[in-house]
């Protein structure tokens, strides 16, 4: 792939992204002298290539510095390492420290290279995988397999294209593995793949290139935890669940406003045996009945997925979660990072996963 054809790639991926992910980007780009208004003289400028964005709209201010400075287009490619996801899937693996070695020692794994010459197409049987690009930071080690993927627009046939990063996050201290993606316009999905596999579909495909190449078995990280930690810590608070009862009702419960966050129904009524519990110790029949009420519907229902909050001092920093759990029958858990306008970069995903790895009770850290 020439670099003229890779840029187009990244350039077309732009639409895509968000106005908060827009604007860390160009303020990258203004803080490395990539970018810069009429305000400033060019000859304050250090780079030469420095693009003039003045009076240029968001995406095209991007899309300027991409094709017109070779600096911006680095920024770019570490950007996507340490930016942050909509999804995520954790798994494990026996072999944790000898897969980060093997990764680390590998002399097909790339790092701090151009990455035009790397991008694989999955719509290929089988994948061809190109090598991954790595990047290490603080406890992190991390792999960047570059997909790439065409469309023509319904309407006016126009060809669409689009930088599709998948990143693995090996975290050094709770020894997990991590995959994370990033949403994925329909017009762009396999013809034999639905939306709700796509997500599966990655990791099952990266998942085998990682074991043919590195002899480990990686396998899904049982979060059913979560479910308990979401009732009874008070570092997590659940905000909705979608309930499948013993006796074959469905509801899907959400706090809503309620500053308690008190679920409806089972949890108000929990709240209420509490608040007026010495009433209810006067009447043990009612009190037991309602007891069992709530253990047959709580404790027996199946829960195939929950929304958590990890709350902050400030509203605005809270960090939301939906847990998929056995997404598509697979044993892996989904999870959907809710968009905050506020938090930027990859720290509320860490931060779930340094929960998990701190809470996990499936297996030995």
């Amino acid at each position: 792939m020439t670099q003229e054809e890779y840029l187009s790639y990244i350039v077309g991926s732009i639409e895509t992204y968000s106005t908060k992910e827009k604007k860390q980007l160009i303020t990258l780009f203004f803080n490395e002298g990539v970018a810069y208004k009429e305000i400033v003289q060019q000859t304050q400028i250090s780079d030469m290539e420095a693009q003039n964005i003045t009076g240029l709209e968001l995406s095209e201010q991007i899309k300027k510095c991409i094709t017109g400075n070779n600096k911006a287009v680095r920024i770019f490619e570490k950007w996507e390492f340490t930016k942050d996801y909509k999804y995520s899937i954790i798994c494990k693996t026996d072999d944790y420290d000898v897969f980060a070695s093997k990764v680390k020692n590998d002399s097909r794994v790339k790092a701090d290279e151009n990455e035009s010459a790397y991008m694989s197409d999955v719509r290929n049987v089988p994948v061809i995988f190109k090598p991954p690009i790595i990047f290490e930071m603080d406890d992190f080690l991390i792999l960047k397999y570059n997909l790439k993927f065409e469309a023509l627009h319904p309407q006016t046939e126009e060809e669409l294209l689009i930088k599709y990063p998948l990143i693995i996050v090996l975290h050094k201290n709770e020894k997990l593995i991590e995959f994370r993606f990033d949403d994925l316009k329909r017009i762009f999905y396999y013809d034999t793949i639905s939306k709700d596999k796509l997500y599966l579909h990655l990791t099952n495909i990266i998942s085998d290139n990682l074991k043919n190449d590195y002899k480990i078995d990686i396998s899904p990280l049982d979060l059913d935890f979560i479910k308990t930690k979401a009732k009874d810590s008070n570092e997590v608070k659940l905000i909705a669940n979608y309930m499948k009862t013993s006796i074959g009702g469905n509801a899907i419960l959400e706090v809503g406003n309620n500053k308690e966050y008190i679920l409806p129904f089972i949890g108000e009524l929990n709240l209420l045996m509490r608040e007026k519990k010495e009433e209810f110790n006067k009447a043990p029949v009612i009190k037991e009945l309602l007891e069992q009420f709530i253990y047959e519907k709580e404790e027996m229902s199946d829960y195939p997925w929950i929304v958590v909050l990890w709350e902050a001092e400030k509203k605005t920093r809270n960090i939301t979660v939906k847990f998929i759990f056995n997404y598509m029958n697979s044993g892996f858990c989904l999870m959907q990072h809710y968009y905050n306008n506020v938090l930027v970069g990859m720290e509320r995903m860490n931060h779930v996963v340094r929960f998990i790895g701190e809470n996990r009770e499936d297996c030995p850290k």
